[in-house]
């Protein structure tokens, strides 16, 4: 598996936790979303190997308040009737492969 390192700075509020949403179809028809916790390293880092499989993930941060941020931030589709398809917003493991 690949590791991905993570570098964030709060604006106040400390950082309590860290999740890794994962998917392993992302792009699919029926896109299926997974989350872990990841491990917080002090000083504004922390490291989670991504599992086998993953084609796309986001970062999520959430801090003392239980304020969430992710990254990359998720586009929602501008068509009320239109189903969010959220691979295209995430990032991706092809570059790996």
């Amino acid at each position: 598996g690949d590791t991905v390192l993570v570098s964030y700075q709060g604006n106040g509020a400390k950082v309590v936790q860290a999740q890794l949403i994962y998917s392993l179809n992302g792009g699919e028809k029926y896109e299926e979303w997974f989350r872990t916790p990841i491990e917080l390293m002090g000083s504004g880092k922390a490291a989670v190997e991504l599992p086998e499989g993953t084609t796309h993930y986001f970062i999520n941060l959430i801090d003392e308040n239980n304020f969430l941020v992710s990254y990359p931030a998720v586009k929602k589709s501008k068509s009320k009737k239109s189903k969010n398809i959220y691979s295209e917003s995430a990032l991706s493991t092809s570059h790996y492969n």
